[in-house]
């Protein structure tokens, strides 16, 4: 009576152990089976979020780059446009003093023409223009020429031929028949003045086109610099928010991975401990189905 008695107290424990096991198998190998995913879950973001890292960090060296190299074209392309400008001033400061000299030069040598002309031929204007050919003429035949005008010939002759180079100084140093050397001086000076006024609107023309240039070259670099830079910081900012995230999935990560590990070793104690107490009840059952058979075989024997 005490052996029925025991086992059924036996088989109730067992009971509600066997529930126990069987009630956190379950929910360990769910457990585990989460963590599984979720772990690679996280380790594939890891593994994007250091790519894409890479990907922007490689990008933001690259616009690092190109800032640079804009700064130091903006730098050059200034310098280039101040030297240039420097250069134009300079240019045109020579121009307008050689076209001063020529205009102060024709003036000079049209005077000396007008003192050949005839006085029955005259009007009151030309009388008035003889007479300041006569003084311009009496002038010239003097050893102290007007500084400028000597200075405008001889600055003029440079840029004549040979010959006309050679007319030119005789004209200074000997001058002549007034009337025909002059004329053919003064014609040569026109000619020359002509083109060193085309030559200067050339020029300016030129200038006015450089420096255009250069405005629009320098809201296109600033423009496309703001854009670089625009880019520059987005990327890093992502990057900084990518890391943080890398950081904090690492960090989950790791604490899945342990709570993973937890429940797999205790999930093995717990199968261990579950299979040896089922081993020990199964045990016990046979040792009881044994004493109750051989108690059934006495008391047939004795009856």
């Amino acid at each position: 009576e005490n052996s029925k008695a025991d086992g059924t107290a036996d088989r109730t424990a067992y009971a509600k152990f066997k529930c126990y096991c069987d009630t956190n198998t379950a929910e360990k190998t769910h457990d585990i089976v989460n963590a599984t995913g979720e772990i690679e879950r996280m380790e594939s973001t890891l593994m994007k979020s250091r790519a894409t890292n890479a990907k922007l960090s490689q990008e933001v060296f690259e616009l690092q780059q190109a800032m640079d190299d804009i700064e130091e074209e903006r730098d050059e392309a200034r310098n280039n446009r101040n030297k240039a400008n420097t250069q134009f001033l300079a240019d045109e400061s020579d121009m307008e003093t050689g076209i001063d000299q020529l205009d102060r030069a024709i003036k000079l040598l049209s005077a000396v023409g007008a003192d050949q002309t005839a006085p029955n031929e005259m009007t009151n204007a030309d009388n008035t223009l003889a007479m300041e050919g006569q003084g311009a003429l009496s002038f010239l035949q003097k050893s102290d020429m007007s500084k400028d005008a000597k200075q405008a010939l001889r600055a003029a002759s440079v840029f004549l031929s040979s010959a006309q180079r050679k007319a030119v100084t005789s004209f200074l140093q000997a001058p002549g028949n007034y009337n025909s050397q002059s004329g053919e001086i003064t014609g040569v000076l026109k000619n020359m003045n002509d083109t060193f006024t085309s030559n200067l609107e050339t020029f300016r023309d030129e200038e006015a086109k450089s420096l255009a240039s250069y405005v629009a070259y320098r809201a296109e670099a600033k423009e496309t610099h703001s854009k670089a830079k625009e880019a520059f910081f987005s990327k890093k900012d992502i990057i900084a928010n990518t890391a943080a995230t890398v950081r904090s999935t690492d960090s989950q990560r790791k604490t899945k991975l342990k709570e993973k590990a937890d429940n797999e070793e205790f999930l093995a104690a717990l199968t261990a401990r579950c299979e040896t107490k089922k081993a020990e009840f199964d045990q016990r059952n046979m040792l009881r189905r044994s004493e109750e058979h051989t108690s059934e075989l006495q008391s047939l024997a004795g009856s």
